[in-house]
């Protein structure tokens, strides 16, 4: 039995029916002696409500009334008239399927039993196979509904199945599919889109496939493989012949895609994003007339006009605020950093340009001059050096014994003269606040900078390393590293923090442990107001409650100050509600954690 047997009515999209008719066949099971009953009616009130989302008006009648329209029509009008329902059964049978139109045939002869027969999951593969081939799946969803709507009245199991079977072909060919196709997938067979494992499937770029039908059959698939394999490969940060060759492949069958205009851009500008080479520039000027309102063309487009006024010696055009703070999504990661590196670079924005071009110097040095390079690395515009004389040679060399010399003492009378043990100042709990902390001594976080170490600590960590799992219920520290949290102030001005590091820890174990966050923060400015202020906050409370100790909030506060400088980028924020903590991701991995001690363990943590 389908749902709707099961529920005593006809298939409906009026949601209040659907209820009543529920409520109806509720009050005719005895709930002690009828579980299994109840629970069948509970799952047809499910799929039934899920059913009626794609359920039109003209579609509400049975196969019954197919069959009195049938009639209708046969005996008002000469012409034979087919329904929709006629033509998805006309799919799925092909050429052993008679219409029921057919003039020499009573209606009474195709009998909804016959149709049941007909319609099952195994008729369903075959058909989808030929939907296929077809060439018609990949932008056409009232294709989709016309195709699937004889399927529609299965009983629940055999829905369930062609279910599961709809996902694996969604899963086998999303590339190949229009976000509107996808989003249909996603609500008839009931996929979260929001879980991480689907996040290929309704995360990829919003290509165009309206076309479709412009191409020639036999070419149609293999132009939209290779449009996909050619955005893949510039995801990957790919460029050369191979790359021009699937461009090339791609122009030959059809040149008026505006996104195949786009990832033919973002290949002259990943091979020049100076615009060095006049007919590249050219060429890129004349693929601006496919531009969209997509974020992609928006950001290129950006960047074209800031090149063109920059060569010609005039204002910038754009607001650099608003430039770095467009949205990245669709646009290859190497592409983006490449191009608002270099906006932040001609413009002498140091900390962007540091930001974007600091590690793709150390992943592709090929692409950069040996100025771009030592502008990231130092900060200062190289200039030519000058060949030293002789004496300048020996100046050097005294100056550099003097230099030791002097260090040598003071070291000697650093190490001759007792220490004093530094002084800690004393605050009350309201005095913690942005003021207290001096900026400018802060060091960035573990996770933030280069793998270098001394080989003391790695003799240290070697003698000490202890097998280690991950904790799924809590945040806990690698117990490799068992210093307690602390912070200490010096007389002569600076602190010293000891914080936990959490970066075993990725963004699907946040979700594992916390859930789905309430709210999901990129924005570099609202990050750096969250970590001065909101954490600040949220850090007292822990603190005034008696579950940090004052030593413990300062060390955690000065963590996400650091954290506010590198603000932006590769950083989002997960924000939960409640006592849950919030999580800054950065580079993939967690940075920092609001210090709720029902959720974090840390050495040194208060015992309740």
């Amino acid at each position: 039995m389908n749902c709707w047997e099961i529920l005593g009515i006809e298939p409906t999209n009026d949601i209040k029916a659907i209820k009543r008719a529920y409520a109806k066949q509720l009050k005719q099971i005895n709930m002690d002696t009828e579980i299994e009953r109840f629970q069948q009616l509970k799952e047809a009130l499910d799929l039934a409500k899920h059913f009626a989302k794609f359920i039109t008006e003209e579609d509400e009648s049975t196969l019954d009334g197919f069959l009195e329209e049938a009639d209708e029509v046969n005996s008002q009008q000469p012409e034979p008239v087919q329904s929709t329902f006629d033509e998805g059964l006309k799919e799925i049978l092909g050429d052993t399927y008679t219409s029921i139109f057919d003039e020499t045939i009573q209606p009474t002869d195709f009998s909804e039993k016959e149709v049941e027969e007909t319609v099952s999951v195994e008729s369903f593969e075959e058909a989808l196979t030929k939907f296929y081939n077809e060439r018609r799946f990949f932008d056409d969803v009232d294709g989709w509904r016309a195709f699937l709507r004889p399927f529609m009245n299965l009983d629940i199991e055999s829905f369930t199945q062609i279910q599961w079977t709809l996902e694996r072909f969604l899963r086998e060919n999303y590339y190949l599919m229009g976000n509107n196709v996808r989003n249909y997938f996603a609500e008839l067979c009931q996929i979260d889109t929001s879980a991480p494992e689907n996040t290929e499937l309704f995360d990829p770029p919003a290509l165009d496939f309206s076309f479709s039908e412009e191409i020639p059959f036999h070419q149609r698939l293999d132009y939209f493989i290779k449009r996909n394999q050619l955005y893949t490969q510039l995801l990957d940060g790919q460029s050369g012949k191979n790359l021009r060759g699937v461009l090339s492949a791609c122009q030959q069958i059809y040149k008026e895609d505006s996104d195949l205009a786009l990832l033919e851009s973002f290949l002259l500008l990943l091979e020049d994003f100076r615009l060095n080479d006049a007919k590249k520039r050219e060429r890129l000027l004349d693929l601006q007339s496919f531009s969209t309102n997509s974020i992609q063309w928006t950001f290129l487009t950006s960047y074209m006009d800031f090149m063109t006024a920059y060569r010609k010696g005039e204002p910038d055009p754009l607001e650099p605020a608003s430039f770095y703070q467009m949205e990245q999504q669709g646009i290859p990661k190497k592409i983006y950093w490449l191009l608002a590196g270099n906006y932040a670079y001609l413009t002498k924005n140091k900390r962007q340009t540091v930001m974007f071009w600091y590690g793709l110097q150390e992943e592709s040095p090929e692409l950069f001059t040996k100025k771009e390079i030592q502008y990231t690395q130092r900060g200062v515009w190289s200039k030519p050096k000058k060949k030293k004389s002789f004496i300048q040679e020996w100046r050097t060399l005294v100056y550099g014994f003097l230099i030791v010399l002097a260090i040598f003492l003071i070291g000697k009378y650093i190490v001759d003269t007792p220490t004093k043990k530094p002084e800690t100042f004393t605050y009350t709990y309201d005095s913690l606040n942005l003021e207290d902390f001096d900026f400018k001594d802060l060091k960035i976080p573990s996770v933030l900078q280069s793998n270098e170490s001394s080989e003391e600590e790695t003799t240290s960590s070697e003698e000490k390393k202890v097998d280690f799992e991950k904790n799924m219920t809590l945040f806990a520290v690698d117990p490799n590293d068992k210093e307690p949290v602390s912070y200490e102030s010096y007389e002569t001005g600076g602190f010293s923090a000891t914080v936990p590091d959490y970066s075993h820890y990725n963004e699907q174990d946040v979700q594992k442990i916390l859930g789905k966050p309430d709210k999901v923060v990129t924005n570099a400015e609202e990050l750096n107001d969250l970590l001065k202020e909101k954490e600040l906050e949220l850090i007292l409370e822990e603190m005034n409650s008696g579950k940090l100790t004052e030593e413990q909030a300062r060390a955690f506060y000065a963590q996400a100050i650091d954290y506010s400088i590198v603000s932006g980028g590769d950083m989002r924020a997960l924000l939960y509600s409640g006592e849950k903590p919030n999580v800054y991701i950065y580079n993939g991995k967690v940075g920092y954690i609001t210090p709720k001690t029902k959720y974090v363990q840390f050495y040194g943590k208060i015992e309740e």
